[in-house]
């Protein structure tokens, strides 16, 4: 009973360890096909998500240079009110700078100043200030390169020091001859408001820089100034390179606190500036990388409920086994019951096994049968083969006898003949002796 009760405990743990090896099993071909699909999942999303989000800040880019080049384009109508006077039609550029400097209170609040430079390169400003500005380049642009309008790159101003830009239009009289040109100092705080108030996704931010490549406006005021070409980043230095020369692109950056973010810029119309919008490569990336936490979770989740799943149906089809190896044990052990037979509880497989387990059963029992009949015919004809060898023992044991008195009946014969034949010799001996007498 002990080796039965052992034999069944190493059968259970046996069972259970096919329905964990199975589940263990299952779950990591599962598991691997899950990362997989995941791993798939979130290169097609990120690059997906990389490709959306760069074509849209891509159409975005020329956007926000409009908008900086529609606020240009302002200044360039307001200071059409100034070149468009009377003053100027009838060429009287002393009346004219009269006039703005009494009429100071009517310039417009996106200007600083307002000037009027003659073509020998003299400002006259509406503050009162008698400027030689032939040194700067925007009024060697409007007065030897014939521009009829032009927006400098920033400068300090000859009159504060603050940092600046100007929007000039050239002036004509009645006759269409070029008397000068009215300049509009803007400062670079009208621009950093405009780079301020526009958000580039979450994180991003604009940035514009002039064709040198020094920094116009940005988020951070440190940048502000900067020759943006002395970056240590050479993805950087590689973007400035491309906006100075005017082209529209992307480059991927490392910015000033290490982080890493792609730049699309393109040109700013009317201007040698261009504008970069950047957005940091997590953003780009973020929709990927939430995929992933989900689907990272969704797969934790699916494998542990197809495991258990795997488990319970394993445990289900495995279980009916466990009546087929009772009953087997149960006819190994004690008087081998070939009565016995398993219940029938499954349509399937094991049901099948079943069934033939029981016509096993059914065929070793008839054999069993015959073996006991033919058993028994051979224990009777052993009786009756002992009774006749017992009656044969006896009559040759009588013969025996028979021989043993027939001998001594021949022995008894024997010496009555040597008795006989002494005798005879006796007789034979006197009647020599007779006849010799």
């Amino acid at each position: 009973m002990e080796k039965t009760s052992s034999g069944n405990q190493s059968a259970e743990k046996r069972q259970k360890s096919i329905i964990v090896q199975f589940s263990v099993r299952l779950g990591l071909v599962i598991t691997v096909l899950l990362i997989t699909l995941g791993i798939l999942s979130y290169i097609s999303v990120s690059r997906g998500s990389e490709r959306s989000i760069s074509e849209n800040i891509k159409g975005m880019v020329p956007v926000y240079a409009d908008t900086i080049d529609s606020w240009n384009q302002q200044f360039i109508r307001e200071l059409h009110l100034y070149t468009q006077s009377d003053f100027m039609k009838n060429g009287d550029v002393e009346g004219a700078v009269a006039w703005i400097r009494k009429n100071q209170d009517r310039r417009s609040a996106d200007f600083s100043s307002v000037f009027f430079c003659t073509m020998d390169g003299i400002g006259e400003s509406d503050m009162g200030q008698t400027l030689n500005l032939a040194d700067r380049d925007y009024v060697k642009a409007m007065t030897k390169e014939g521009k009829d309008f032009y927006i400098s790159n920033p400068l300090k101003s000859k009159l504060d020091d603050t940092l600046i830009y100007q929007v000039s239009v050239a002036a004509y009289d009645g006759n269409h001859k070029k008397l000068g040109f009215f300049t509009g100092v803007v400062t670079l705080a009208h621009l950093q408001k405009i780079v301020e108030t526009v958000k580039v996704g979450t994180e991003g931010y604009l940035i514009v820089i002039d064709g040198d490549g020094v920094c116009l406006a940005a988020p951070s005021t440190d940048l502000i100034m900067k020759n943006m070409n002395d970056s240590t980043d050479p993805g950087i230095r590689a973007a400035v390179k491309r906006m100075t020369t005017g082209e529209s692109g992307s480059e991927f950056i490392i910015n000033s606190n290490g982080e890493k973010s792609y730049a699309f810029f393109g040109p700013i119309k009317n201007t040698t500036w261009s504008i970069a919008a950047v957005i940091p490569e997590k953003e780009v990336t973020g929709t990927a990388a939430e995929l992933g936490k989900t689907q990272t979770v969704l797969c934790v989740i699916f494998i542990i409920i197809l495991i258990l799943i795997t488990a319970l149906t394993a445990w289900n089809v495995i279980k009916p086994l466990k009546n087929v190896e009772k009953t087997v044990l149960d006819i190994a052990s004690g008087n081998a019951d070939l009565t016995r037979r398993i219940d029938r509880t499954v349509n399937n497989e094991i049901g099948s096994i079943v069934n033939g387990f029981n016509r096993f059963v059914d065929k070793l029992q008839n054999i069993m049968t015959d073996l006991k009949k033919s058993k028994d015919d051979l224990s009777s004809s052993g009786n009756t083969l002992r009774a006749s060898i017992e009656e044969t023992s006896s009559a040759i044991t009588q013969i025996l006898s028979d021989i043993d008195s027939v001998k001594q009946e021949i022995t008894n014969q024997s010496s009555s003949v040597e008795e006989t034949a002494g005798a005879v010799t006796e007789i034979s001996q006197n009647i020599v002796s007779l006849e010799k007498m």
